[in-house]
């Protein structure tokens, strides 16, 4: 799906996180801001940074940003399994999973 569709219209799914069903957002595993830098593209191809995203729910979304920097997100939080399997995301997804679909974290 092109970005411009899925600015539009964000699917309702299962979070790759919190495993509730509710819109999603798309999570670049690496961040964009750092497609074109020389390093990471000596790694990955552009087509690879462009494709490996996760789909998240937004309070989960928001949460990996809160708790990574994206140098951590670039060099050691780069897959969704060593996203889920951090002590203090593992603490996040008890917290969050066991929230209604609409409460807003703060």
């Amino acid at each position: 799906m092109p970005d411009g569709e899925w600015k539009k219209e964000k699917k309702m799914g299962i979070c790759e996180c919190c495993k509730r069903e509710l819109r999603l957002t798309r999570r670049h595993l690496i961040p964009r801001t750092y497609h074109k830098n020389k390093k990471i593209r000596k790694l990955y191809t552009l087509d690879f940074l462009q494709k490996n995203i996760i789909m998240v729910c937004r309070p989960c979304h928001d949460q990996i940003h809160i708790l990574f920097t994206k140098k951590e997100l670039v060099y050691q939080y780069n897959t969704i399994y060593n996203i889920v399997n951090h002590k203090d995301i593992i603490k996040w997804i008890s917290f969050i999973s066991k929230k209604n679909i609409d409460f807003k974290p703060k």
